[in-house]
């Protein structure tokens, strides 16, 4: 949790950057995504501390009012399905990359996902 949160995830990193969420994201599955698959997949601690630190992080970039009752439950609503997406794509062997899954995450995350599942392809 240490490397994620200094190098990856740092206390001082702005979600409005979509590109520099993108590339951190990508260099820590990509070097750590088995392992992260198998601890979010199963292991409630580490779920837990990692919602945890990203709930902190979304806190601090995102220009929030802090007596909003919501706020909670929308960042565990955010990470929870980010975390179950990334586990769904280890799992499916997916034909996406790992780069494409996470800017489809980030996309569904910062935009409305009902109109992404209905856009023809």
């Amino acid at each position: 949790m240490d490397y994620v949160r200094q190098e990856i995830l740092p206390k001082d990193l702005d979600f409005f950057n979509t590109e520099e969420v993108i590339n951190r994201l990508t260099v820590l599955f990509e070097t750590k995504g088995e392992y992260l698959s198998v601890l979010l997949s199963g292991n409630p601690l580490f779920i837990k501390r990692f919602k945890n630190l990203m709930k902190d992080i979304m806190f601090q970039s995102y220009p929030i009012d802090k007596k909003n009752p919501y706020a909670p439950y929308i960042f565990e609503y955010i990470i929870s399905a980010t975390i179950g997406t990334l586990n769904y794509w280890f799992q499916a062997d997916d034909e996406l990359s790992l780069r494409e899954i996470i800017k489809f995450i980030r996309t569904l995350n910062t935009g409305d996902p009902q109109k992404e599942l209905l856009k023809p392809y």
